[in-house]
């Protein structure tokens, strides 16, 4: 069995990956990842440049682990209907609207500002809407929609169009004219 020491010295390189992460994605979030160099990550993590580099290979390896991070766990809920699942998707952006914080959607904001398409981070991007649009995908064909892809694909299109719209206008109104437009697409899920 281990000793404490023994399970401190273990979890400690965890703790220092944690920290380093969590200062990438307050500085890549508020500031944007082009803007940001691993200097001002190592200072706000508290580590030296070293130690940043011994966890994470380059900045676009510390790029895709925070894209990474953002990646949501998509799970279909028994005890709901598919309808009252999507809504709810809908009604979570529209608090995340209200945060003073909010910036857009990391996976966006990391596709848009790198240009290299083959960057790792625009891979996990891809996936993370890829299987935000299989969850609406997933859900419409358990609510028995009549064309569950295209409903999947019109559902992402309005979560992502939300979301920029809101970044654009600054509009409270956008969150509730988007639940509403959810509302309308999924009326025949049962």
């Amino acid at each position: 069995m281990p000793t404490m020491r023994e399970t401190q010295a273990e979890a400690k390189p965890r703790d220092t990956r944690d920290r380093i992460l969590r200062a990438a994605d307050e500085l890549f979030y508020g500031h944007g990842i082009n803007s940001v160099g691993v200097d001002a990550i190592a200072a706000a993590a508290g580590v030296t440049k070293r130690t940043l580099y011994h966890h994470f290979d380059s900045k676009d390896a510390l790029v895709a682990a925070y894209v990474g991070a953002h990646t949501a766990n998509f799970r279909i809920h028994a005890d709901r209907s598919a309808r009252e699942q999507i809504l709810r998707a809908f009604e979570k952006l529209a608090q995340r609207l209200q945060d003073d914080g909010f910036r857009g959607c990391a996976f966006i904001n990391a596709a848009a500002e790198l240009s290299d398409r083959k960057h790792p981070a625009v891979a996990v991007a891809t996936n993370a809407k890829d299987a935000r649009e299989a969850w609406f995908r997933d859900l419409a064909k358990l609510g028995r929609a009549s064309r569950p892809e295209l409903l999947a694909k019109q559902l992402a299109i309005l979560f992502d169009g939300t979301i920029a719209q809101f970044l654009v206008r600054r509009d409270a109104t956008v969150a509730a004219a988007a639940l509403a437009a959810a509302e309308a697409l999924t009326a025949d899920l049962t």
